[in-house]
């Protein structure tokens, strides 16, 4: 790890807000069940069960035929979750927990590190806020408790990003670099865009001489040799996996079968998904700050990353989600720069208030809500109801937790002795119930089903969402409330 050039003393608030976020970001790994998209989960774990024997290769999603993603991260997991059968954690979702709450502690780590790097660079009165900030922007736990490629990569970026904010120009400083940027590659490979632009900086606005920067590269191209043997061993073939991922999502447009968008898009999805009025402070913090901040390494690095991603068809927020742990330096930066008459002004506090009060409701309402519709509770009670017997659940249209695309099956949160069957409503073949039945809520509440249910004895046993949190994601447009799972059944 690259150690801290600046002073380390420790400012009245640090131990208080860092002991909170620990506390914090472990309540949101127990909470944030499930994945927030499914690479999350099918790429990582389920590419572990392949290792482990409880998965077969065919079973997989099809990157894994395709030879197009590093094998690191599920070898980690892997050996994470053989080492939880070996102390007798045999629960998945125990085992997902941990690996969540790991994430979220890394995560707490390395920003409190990058703070303590960056701090400097903000006034002093700035430096309180600007910790709370990175760790309490209301996104930032439940996006840091993800064992996903994104999240790593973008935590491996925190000291790389910091040691060039703070200055460090020495070879070894380089090399460090070069192989925490290698090691970032291999959980995510659009980081190489940020390390072409660092290196770009260090080269034209340093001036790094040139042994240094060869050291940075060869700090690199030695963590790309160690994943070239990883991926060699995972996958029983010899294969450049980057290239492969290249070639299929970008030269070949596969990533495009999976729908385009115009440049704008990634604002939109700002503005829409960061909630009012965070989103339009984070974009025109971002911007603005990109500019400040215009001979650093920051920019160097960023732009690069946003142009390609803008320039490519297929756009999703969560490949930003690697650049996302620098908006609160961001925001802070830009705020900073904002004349002192302007910033003390009386409506000026009061939009800061009101601001701190949206961010900490969406921020409580994030921590507390699980991803992906809630699957992992709803499969977590079925497998609690499923213990010691055979139990045969019906499932609605799109309401499979275990299978939600029809064909590529969460094995490891499925038990064996799981009898699922597809149910299109009530006829004469389902008039008596079998054991349980999981529907979508749009199906739930339609007056037919409603109605046979009330005649055959059945309730609803759990939902995806607690009921006090509706009210609250009604206010969210990211989570339809009508994919909500229902699970019905006799008490």
């Amino acid at each position: 790890m690259i150690r801290d050039l600046q002073p380390v003393e420790r400012t009245a608030l640090e131990r208080p807000i860092l002991l909170l976020a620990v506390l914090w970001y472990l309540i949101t790994a127990w909470f944030s069940t499930g994945y927030l998209h499914g690479d999350e989960h099918y790429q990582i774990l389920e590419f572990a069960g392949s290792i482990a024997g409880w998965n077969r290769p065919e079973d997989l999603a099809w990157e894994h035929a395709a030879r197009i993603r590093p094998a690191l991260q599920p070898i980690l997991a892997y050996l994470f979750l053989s080492g939880a059968e070996w102390s007798g954690l045999s629960d998945p979702f125990i085992q997902a927990f941990l690996l969540r709450a790991i994430s979220g502690l890394l995560a707490v780590f390395l920003l409190h590190r990058m703070w303590r790097t960056v701090r400097h660079l903000l006034a002093s009165e700035l430096h309180t806020a600007f910790l709370a900030l990175t760790l309490f922007l209301w996104f930032m736990p439940m996006l840091g408790v993800r064992f996903s490629s994104e999240n790593w990569s973008g935590l491996l970026l925190l000291p790389v990003m910091s040691a060039a904010m703070a200055g460090r120009v020495a070879a070894r400083d380089l090399f460090r670099m070069g192989v925490l940027l290698g090691l970032a590659f291999q959980f995510r490979y659009q980081v190489a865009l940020c390390a072409m632009g660092l290196f770009a900086w260090y080269a034209f606005v340093q001036r790094a001489p040139r042994q240094h920067l060869v050291m940075g590269a060869f700090g690199f191209l030695i963590v790309f040799a160690a994943g070239l043997i990883v991926d060699r061993w995972f996958y029983g073939e010899w294969v450049v996996a980057a290239w492969n991922y290249l070639r299929y999502n970008v030269v070949d447009g596969r990533a495009a079968e999976y729908g385009t968008a115009p440049w704008y898009h990634y604002p939109y999805l700002i503005f829409r998904f960061a909630f009012f009025p965070i989103g339009v402070v984070i974009l025109l913090a971002t911007a603005a700050g990109l500019y400040l901040e215009r001979r650093g390494p920051l920019t160097w690095a960023f732009i690069p990353f946003l142009f390609v991603h803008t320039a490519l068809a297929h756009k999703e927020l969560r490949f930003l989600f690697p650049l996302v742990p620098w908006v609160p330096f961001m925001i802070l930066r830009v705020w900073g720069a904002i004349a002192s008459p302007v910033r003390e002004r009386t409506w000026g506090r009061w939009l800061v208030g009101g601001w701190c009060v949206v961010n900490t409701i969406a921020l409580v309402v994030a921590s507390v809500t699980p991803q992906a519709t809630g699957r992992a509770d709803i499969m977590a009670f079925v497998r609690s109801r499923s213990i010691g017997t055979r139990t045969v659940v019906n499932v609605g249209p799109k309401a499979d937790p275990f299978d939600p695309w029809n064909g590529l099956v969460a094995r490891f949160y499925r038990p064996e002795v799981l009898d699922i069957r597809k149910w299109e409503g009530p006829d004469a073949d389902t008039l008596i119930p079998p054991s349980l039945f999981i529907l979508e809520r749009r199906q739930w509440e339609t007056g037919p089903v409603t109605q046979w249910a009330e005649q055959h004895g059945l309730e609803e046993l759990t939902t995806s969402y607690a009921p006090g949190l509706r009210p609250w994601l009604k206010l969210y447009g990211g989570i339809n409330l009508q994919d909500e799972l229902i699970v019905l059944g006799r008490r």
